[in-house]
């Protein structure tokens, strides 16, 4: 009875620890150069995986871009990610997101002003050692006065991203 007792703890402890080294497959921080994407033309990102389980995880994330047009002007994307494993080695990914990007303008009277987006992804996700590659469809719907239009101020867009995971 003792020995049958260890032999479970053992196998317990083995199947632990087997399926942690799978789950640490995922890393927990990346940064990212997107193309493109939520931050409008390019965006520098960095992400954070905030939840993880067997084969979903959630992040946040939050991009800076900065333009010089004539004026300084700048792009914030900040959004809160799902994340699917479609791979037992969990390097592929579905991705699902929602957010919203800050655009920095100046309107007519040269006044500074935010332009706020709503905005999301739906795309994939590779992750391979320390190599991250993403391809995603981000639809950006402009808020104007506290108002979400539909028409004419909906964007279809799209980014990709190459970058580092740790």
């Amino acid at each position: 009875m003792k020995y049958l007792f260890l032999i479970i703890l053992i196998s317990f402890t083995i199947m632990s620890s087997a399926r942690n080294s799978s789950d640490s497959l995922l890393k927990k921080n990346n940064v990212f150069l997107e193309l493109g994407g939520n931050g409008l033309s390019y965006s520098l990102n960095y992400e954070r995986n905030i939840w993880d389980s067997y084969k979903n995880n959630f992040s946040m994330r939050i991009g800076f871009a900065l333009y010089k047009d004539p004026k300084t002007e700048f792009t914030l994307p900040i959004l809160f990610n799902y994340n699917r494993s479609l791979s037992k080695n969990k390097i592929h990914h579905m991705e699902l997101g929602i957010g919203t990007t800050l655009n920095s303008d100046y309107s007519l009277y040269d006044e500074f002003i935010i332009n706020p987006f709503i905005s999301g992804q739906i795309g994939y996700k590779y992750i391979k050692n320390h190599f991250l590659f993403r391809m995603n469809y981000t639809p950006l719907i402009e808020v104007d006065n506290g108002r979400a239009y539909l028409l004419g101020l909906f964007y279809i867009w799209g980014g990709i991203s190459i970058g580092y995971s740790f």
